[in-house]
């Protein structure tokens, strides 16, 4: 700022606009060098108690101080930039640290910013909202020469100090989601901080941030994430929700549509919002494909990766949370919903124990048969019987109410049996016979995607074999799946013992009922071995001997009556 004294209108008027004196020293209070006080311990041991104490109000720093902490705001220091400064790491003796944001001496905008941030930062408290720890407006009295003449000027220097945020921002952690990187819990909670975050913003402190991107999402020690920089943000009045500006602002990509045309509102943050659900979720850039497409991206991505530890078990909260974020990016914004709605779909997701095995087969994707990857190898093997001969019954002719318990048994068994040798399964399904199917798999192409045969091991156990047919997935495909299924040990969930891939003889021959099917099966034979389910399949019992597309019609006349 410049304070031209004694000159000339003309000279005063070709002054620099950045030197200008700011209407900002009337909302908080500037120290010039010729009136700062000795930097004192005092003032050290004040500052590291108000970092220390979470509900320590913001103090004026001086800049001595500052640029003791910050090594004189040393490129070492240096932790990042942003629209309006740059900001350092600052430490002080104990070992507690703080980010120190200098504002850019940009004409004008660096006192709206200061002013802007200061006044709204100071009036927001909460977890999810990074804390406001000082600020210095500092003032140098300077003699400069201008168009030839002496000016007796003051320099100013605005600086920001929040609480240290050791993960850096959001931006730096969506794509590491498959290779050691955040889980589905760790973003689930980083979603939802988020969101309550916004809500106290919107429903307590009345601010529209105005730049919610994942770069301004700050992640604390415990990923906790924190909303910051309000350079860009508006405080409302009570009651105040949309308004507009001849300024469109904001990041590319994160603008909502109506605010190209100047108009703004609480839901143009939600549409950020879900702009950056989708990419936490995704892992990537936003880009707009379908539910349906980003939900099988997200399948073959596990399949790939082996990743479903904690994705599969959370399937249904992760597609609530892909719903959520389409719906947050509605054209209309009155269509958007509200943080707080937000988080009270996200509250219900918790308190359901959803199956997830289920929800994979759920008719979440589109069908495509042409499509050879279409063919998934499921985690729960339906053995359900064919409408030909029930499958349910055990040798003995009776029905047993309780399945004997024989996971261990069912592990050994390739130790026991060569279960990925064709010939071996060949000789103990009686070469594929008609008479040991069990069950069939859907249809392909106008035949069966696969059959289910009754395999006998002498003396030991019997085993479900699943032949399958119609299709061949890629071999590396069927052995990375088929190896995952066997990872998995659990009680309900069906035990794989070992799969077959053999391409000795380039072609499948499938019976049904004694005949041919109508044509040969060309490619290698792929299988897997199950435990063997005495007691078939839960649709037995819960259908019986109605078809299922009667009970349909049945429920649905009850239900319309």
């Amino acid at each position: 700022d410049l304070e031209a004294k004694k000159q000339p209108k003309s000279c005063r008027d070709s002054v620099p606009r950045r030197l200008l004196r700011s209407p900002l020293e009337s909302l908080l209070p500037s120290y010039t060098k010729m009136d700062q006080p000795e930097l004192e311990v005092s003032e050290i041991d004040e500052l590291e108690r108000v970092v220390g104490d979470a509900g320590a109000k913001a103090r004026r720093l001086e800049l001595s101080l500052l640029e003791r902490i910050t090594n004189r705001f040393s490129d070492e220091r240096r932790i990042g930039s942003g629209g309006f400064g740059e900001v350092y790491l600052g430490v002080l003796p104990s070992g507690l640290r703080i980010a120190v944001k200098k504002l850019y001496p940009i004409a004008g905008l660096d006192e709206i910013a200061f002013a802007n941030e200061i006044s709204i930062i100071m009036k927001v408290a909460h977890e999810n909202i990074v804390r406001l720890i000082g600020y210095c407006d500092h003032t140098n009295h300077e003699h400069i020469e201008h168009n030839g003449k002496l000016i007796f000027a003051k320099y100013r220097q605005i600086l920001i100090c929040t609480e240290y945020m050791p993960n850096g921002s959001l931006t730096s952690h969506i794509n590491d989601e498959f290779h050691g990187g955040l889980d589905w819990n760790q973003r689930y909670q980083i979603l939802k901080g988020i969101c309550q975050g916004m809500r106290h913003l919107h429903d307590e402190a009345h601010v529209l941030h105005g730049d919610l991107k994942p770069d301004n999402i700050l992640l604390g020690a415990n990923l906790v994430p924190k909303i910051h920089d309000f350079g860009l943000s508006r405080l409302l009045d009570k009651g105040e929700t949309s308004g507009y500006t001849k300024n469109v602002y904001g990041t590319r990509g994160y603008i909502p549509p109506e605010m190209l045309q100047g108009h703004w509102s609480t839901k143009s943050d939600i549409y950020s919002l879900g702009v950056i659900i989708m990419e936490l979720l995704t892992g990537n850039r936003w880009l707009e494909p379908s539910v349906l497409q980003v939900l099988k991206q997200l399948r073959k991505k596990l399949v790939k990766e082996g990743a479903f530890s904690s994705w599969e078990n959370k399937y249904r909260q992760v597609r609530t949370c892909l719903e959520i974020g389409y719906t947050c990016m509605e054209i209309d914004s009155d269509k958007r919903p509200t943080a707080l709605q937000i988080i009270q779909l996200l509250d219900e997701t918790e308190s359901t124990n959803y199956s997830a095995a289920s929800l994979w087969q759920s008719g979440d994707e589109e069908s495509d048969s042409s499509d050879t990857e279409a063919l998934e190898i499921e985690t729960t093997t339906e053995f359900f019987p064919s409408d030909e001969e029930p499958a349910s019954a055990d040798t003995t002719g009776e029905t047993s109410t309780q399945e004997p318990d024989k996971p261990d048994l069912v592990s050994k068994l390739p130790a026991l049996v060569d279960l990925s040798d064709l010939k071996v399964l060949e000789k103990i399904t009686d070469n594929f016979s008609h008479k040991r199917i069990v069950g069939k798999d859907g249809t392909f192409k106008g035949s069966h995607k696969a059959f289910v045969y009754k395999g006998d091991i002498p003396c030991q156990e019997m085993i479900a074999v699943k032949r399958l047919i119609g299709v061949e997935i890629p071999v590396e495909k069927f052995k990375r799946e088929a190896e995952q299924f066997i990872s998995l040990d659990h009680k309900n969930i069906v035990k794989v013992a070992s799969y077959c891939h053999d391409q000795s003889r380039g072609h499948r021959l499938v019976q049904f009922k004694g005949e041919p099917l109508p044509h040969l099966f060309n490619g290698a034979e792929q299988l897997l071995c199950y435990e063997y389910m005495h007691n078939g399949s839960l649709r037995d019992y819960l259908v019986g001997m109605i078809p299922v597309k009667n009970l349909v019609k049945l429920i649905g006349r009850c239900t319309t009556n």
